[in-house]
């Protein structure tokens, strides 16, 4: 064999040997799809749908959808670390905190990875690029360098004496408030063990003992800076940890939950030295993955966060409940990558996940359970729109839906299907099942748009009576609305012409003719306590006593003239002496003694829309409400309502009219146009925590202000107690929020500026701003307080002062020195007049502008000069008299011309004028 033939031979080998790997790796692949598939199929059988998970992602405000912490601070804010970008949640909205290359006052990195809260409140942020302290004061970032450099430092922990410790590497830290530095406080090591290994947890238990996991060497635990234990995995020790990297913990009553990252969750009990194993094996009670996120305890439960779901481990039964992601589930977590786990102060469970966002749970919530049209038709029924429910006597579920009935047999855990064919009704008409009962004998009566259908179960045949035009023993109307079995087994059927009742006996059927229109269309039936028959027809209540008596209320109010109440879709008795009727109108409340309106429930009362729909009674005396917005529960001892939408759990808000059912369980359905929701109702403790309320942002002229020295605000708006504002800087306003995030759409606002708002103003989530615009000069208060989902009250709630300063000119000093100038000027002005008034009346009024006025001649100046110069009377005629022949002639002229009757007279005028 020459070389080429000896290389050919060896390459034919090499290729045969290829070709055997590729047949082998192929088989190996196809063996490992199968060993997944059949794994997958099994972990879907464990995994529980009975957790209503709530996303809160990017399209919610989140900065990004990788969540690696969760915190709530000491004043109720939820912190949320990101890969990008640091989230403080109110529960409505988030403020974000970015790394900026350009801002001093930055976080040093937007990748989160661990935070915490110091004595202060100050918030401390690890990221990959340093450790930094967010000051609640002036809401800005210091950065620290903990050792030689700034490189990722990995966890945050705050002792049971609010100390701040932080790790890197293998050494613990410790920050020390009085000087505003980090101090080397432990270095964790061992012997034979690496010192360059980092933590990876932290803890402290009740007895200041502090546990720390790493990621190599196992599990350290510490009192005062004194090693006490060191817990190791051995592979020649059964005892041991399953695993040196540690990647949670938890205390818990004395013992300790260990999980790792790649050998399950350890329970370690300290006090006989035992450690339990809880490990993935691939049945329906065990945990659900070895890798270990995060551990927490709620109430007597384990919840564990694994790289594969949720685990929760349930210490009374020693079981475990499985949580995945389900695609098309809304209700199913987003992610099945747990990061983080919260509890927040109201008993809300938060879940952080890798790409998938927020997950929040609030366990006391009722859960609702949607059955919805599907791909299997085995599983699920055939039409989302849903005309009637039904459970039957052995349990199996009927609904009637646009496209005809379903029936759930519970025996073969499959649904199967009748319409016009499979039911032998020979007719071209869809069929619309819109009510369904049962007697008893066990038989199955559908009332529908085409006639009404007996269903025979043993015989499995459906039988159709029907309306023939001239036979008054058929049935009034082929429409059927309504159908109802009384104490009696007596079959009511309400149709769209009036009411019958089946006679079995004769099989036929009797119009009941005392209706005053017996064309009348009767949308409901039910009976009271008394064995009464009350229907509906359009616009009254109709009661057939049971004495065969017929007595009819019209629906009419002059208060509730502009409400409808044509047509009644429920007709329901919560106790002996009332009747509930409701319709699109509200629900109308009556007495059954005296047949008079009691109240009227409607928005005003709590109702979310007066269009109600259907009706159902729980054992914990609520009344549960279905609308065209959603469900509603109204107690009967509190006499408060309270609503039910999308945001708790309900994927249609819009249900039909009379599509209600409760089964012997007393498990609850309402029907609407995307399927039916079903719960069971739980009596469940109200929400009881008072939030804290905040004043969050101060806009003026629409703008956001800024904190800083020169600025308005000189520190944070949630803690500043007083805004001074110049005169024109008169238009501002708040923002305000109320930290309870058991359902945060649902808390409510009251506010009011002191020295302008009279009354309180009511607002709602939708709304958490108060404006005020043009507001005079003054001294004001501003007060907001909030509650929570259920209705408590936060009465203190938050308060600021609002000083707008007058202007100069406004002030009340300038006022008086103004007043003062008018004054000193008026008085001024006043003397000036005034002596030139006298000054000119002095001149108008002297003897010689007087005497010319008088047209006294020089002569008569000479006499009358003469008479003042005498002292009596006498003097005067004698003067006249010496003078007779010179004044004879003037004496006349000068008494009329003075306006004086003789000399006296004249005289006195005289000595007035000289006076002037």
């Amino acid at each position: 064999m020459d070389l080429v033939q000896l290389f050919a031979f060896f390459s034919n080998i090499k290729i045969f040997f290829y070709a055997i790997i590729k047949f082998m790796r192929q088989i190996i692949l196809s063996l490992l799809s199968v060993f997944f598939l059949l794994n997958n199929i099994y972990g879907d059988y464990q995994i529980k749908n009975d957790l209503n998970f709530k996303k809160i992602s990017i399209k919610d405000g989140l900065s990004q959808s990788t969540v690696n912490a969760l915190f709530q601070d000491s004043r109720g804010f939820i912190w949320v670390g990101t890969n990008n970008g640091l989230n403080r949640y109110d529960g409505i909205k988030f403020d974000k905190y970015f790394y900026d290359s350009e801002l001093e006052h930055s976080i040093s990195s937007s990748f989160i990875i661990s935070i915490s809260e110091d004595s202060k409140g100050n918030m401390w942020i690890n990221t990959t690029n340093g450790l930094n302290k967010f000051n609640i004061e002036s809401e800005k970032f210091k950065r620290y360098n903990i050792g030689s450099s700034n490189k990722l430092t990995s966890f945050l922990f705050k002792n049971n004496n609010n100390e701040l410790f932080i790790s890197k590497e293998n050494k613990i830290y410790k920050y020390n408030p009085n000087i505003d530095k980090i101090e080397l406080y432990l270095t964790v090591y061992k012997k034979n063990v690496k010192k360059t290994d980092a933590i990876s947890s932290i803890i402290e238990n009740k007895y200041g003992h502090i546990l720390i996991g790493t990621f190599r060497s196992g599990l350290y635990i510490y009192y005062k800076k004194k090693l006490l234990s060191h817990y190791t995995h051995n592979t020649k020790d059964k005892n041991s940890i399953s695993s040196n990297s540690i990647s949670a913990l938890l205390e818990d009553n004395e013992k300790i939950w260990v999980g790792t990252s790649n050998a399950g969750l350890n329970l370690i009990d300290r006090q006989n030295n035992k450690i339990q194993y809880y490990v993935f094996k691939n049945n329906k009670n065990s945990i659900q993955n070895n890798t270990i996120k995060s551990i927490i305890k709620y109430e007597n439960n384990i919840w564990v966060g694994t790289y594969r779901g949720l685990s929760i481990y349930n210490k009374d039964k020693n079981s475990w409940n499985n949580y995945r992601n389900i695609p098309n589930e809304t209700k199913s977590i987003s992610q099945n990558d747990i990061k983080s786990i919260l509890i927040d102060r109201s008993k809300s469970i938060w879940i952080g996940t890798f790409g998938g966002g927020i997950n929040k749970i609030t366990p006391k919530k009722i859960m609702f359970e949607q059955i919805k049209s599907g791909n299997d038709p085995s599983k699920n029924i055939n039409n989302n729109l849903v005309w009637s429910i039904f459970e039957d006597s052995i349990g199996d579920f009927w609904v009637g839906t646009e496209d005809g009935i379903n029936r759930y047999i519970k025996k073969e855990k499959k649904y199967k299907y009748y319409n016009n064919i499979s039911a032998n009704i020979f007719s071209n008409k869809p069929l619309f099942p819109f009510t369904i009962v049962e007697d008893n004998r066990n038989n199955i009566w559908i009332g529908t748009n085409n006639g009404l259908l007996k269903y025979t179960k043993n015989k499995d045949k459906f039988i159709r009576f029907s309306n023939i035009r001239g036979d008054n023993n058929s049935i009034s109307s082929n429409t059927i609305y309504n159908l109802f079995f009384d104490t009696n087994d007596q079959l009511w059927i309400g149709t769209r012409k009036g009411l019958n009742i089946y006679n079995s006996k004769n099989k036929i059927f009797i119009r009941y003719k005392q209706l005053n229109n017996v064309t009348d269309r009767v949308s409901a039936i039910n009976e009271d306590f008394n064995k009464n028959i009350w229907f509906s027809t359009i616009g009254k209540l109709n009661k057939i006593n049971n004495n065969g008596s017929f007595t009819s209320i019209k629906l009419q109010n002059p208060e509730l003239k502009n409400l409808n109440f044509k047509y009644i879709r429920f007709i329901h008795f919560p106790d002996s002496a009332t009747i509930w009727a409701g319709s699109n109108g509200g629900i109308l409340e009556y007495s059954l003694e005296n047949n008079k309106l009691i109240k009227h429930y409607s928005i005003q009362n709590g109702l979310p829309t007066n269009d109600v729909r259907g009706i159902a009674e729980d054992k914990f005396d609520n009344i549960w409400i279905s609308s065209n917005n959603g469900i509603s529960k109204y107690n009967k001892k509190s006499k408060l309502f309270k609503n039910f939408t999308i945001n708790e759990g309900i994927e249609n808000v819009e249900f039909n009219k009379s599509v209600y059912f409760k089964n012997k369980n007393g498990k609850i359905f309402f029907g609407g146009v995307n399927g039916i929701t079903a719960f069971y109702s739980k009596e469940t403790v109200p929400n009881m925590h008072k939030p804290q309320i905040f004043i969050t942002k101060f806009k003026l002229f629409n703008k956001d202000i800024q904190i800083g020295k020169n600025s308005i605000l000189k520190k944070s708006i949630m803690n500043s107690k007083k805004i001074t504002l110049k005169n024109d800087e008169n238009f501002f306003s708040f923002e305000f929020t109320a930290l309870d995030f058991v359902a945060p759409h649902k808390n409510k606002y009251k506010y009011k500026l002191e020295g302008i708002d009279r009354d309180w103003v009511n607002t709602n989530s939708n709304n958490r701003n108060a404006n005020y615009t043009n507001i005079p000069p003054g001294n004001y208060i501003f007060k907001v307080i909030g509650s929570n989902n259920d209705g408590i009250w936060n009465t203190k709630g938050r308060e600021i002062s609002i000083i707008i300063q007058y202007a100069f000119w406004q002030t009340i000093w300038f006022k008086i020195f103004l007043l003062l100038l008018i004054i000193i000027f008026s008085l001024l002005g006043f003397n000036y007049i005034l002596r030139k008034y006298k000054k000119e009346l002095k001149g108008e009024n002297s003897l010689e502008y007087y005497f010319q006025q008088n047209n006294i001649t020089e002569r008569e100046k000479e006499v009358i000069n003469q008479i003042m110069k005498k002292k009596s009377n006498k003097d005067i005629e004698d003067v006249l008299f010496i003078s007779i022949n010179t004044v004879r002639n003037h004496k006349h002229n000068i008494f009329k011309k003075l306006d004086v009757k003789n000399s006296s007279e004249l005289i006195y005028k005289i000595n007035s004028i000289k006076a002037l």
